[in-house]
C-alpha cells in the first residue's frame, strides 16, 4: 500500500479532556431552550399571574353584559375602527363586526371598550 491512503496521525489521538462529554452533559446541551428547568418556571409563573388576572377580572367586572349591551353597544357605533383596534387590540375586521353588533368581544375588552365609547360619545354630544 502507498503512503497517500493512510490516515492522518492526528486521526488515532485520544480525545482531550476538554472534548469528552458524558451523557448527561449531552443530554442538558441537547435540551431545547424552552424545555430548560428555568424556561419551564417562568411559563408556570407566567400561567399562574395570567389566571389570577382572569379570575380577578371575573370576580369584580366593572362593566357587566347587562352594561355592555345597554351601554357599550350603541356607543359603539360612533366609534372609529382604528380607535377599537388601538384599544382592544383586535383586527380590523373583528372590530368592524363588534361596531356592527353582529358578534361581542371577550369580556376583558368591555371596558376600554366602554371608555372608548362613552369618550366618543361625549365628543359629539349623544350624551
Amino acid at each position: 500500500m502507498s503512503d497517500e491512503y493512510a490516515e492522518p496521525a492526528s486521526f488515532h489521538r485520544a480525545p482531550s479532556d476538554a472534548r469528552i462529554r458524558t451523557e448527561t452533559d449531552n443530554a442538558r446541551l441537547t435540551l431545547a431552550i424552552s424545555q430548560r428547568p428555568l424556561r419551564k418556571r417562568q411559563r408556570v409563573v407566567a400561567k399562574v399571574r395570567e389566571a389570577n388576572q382572569r379570575r380577578e377580572r371575573g370576580a369584580h367586572a366593572p362593566v357587566t353584559r347587562e352594561d355592555y349591551r345597554r351601554d357599550v353597544a350603541p356607543a359603539l357605533e360612533a366609534l372609529k375602527l382604528t380607535d377599537a383596534v388601538r384599544a382592544t387590540g383586535l383586527s380590523k375586521a373583528s372590530c368592524s363586526r363588534i361596531r356592527r353588533g353582529l358578534s361581542v368581544p371577550h369580556p376583558r375588552h368591555w371596558e376600554n371598550l366602554a371608555v372608548l365609547g362613552t369618550n366618543r360619545s361625549l365628543m359629539l354630544g349623544k350624551v
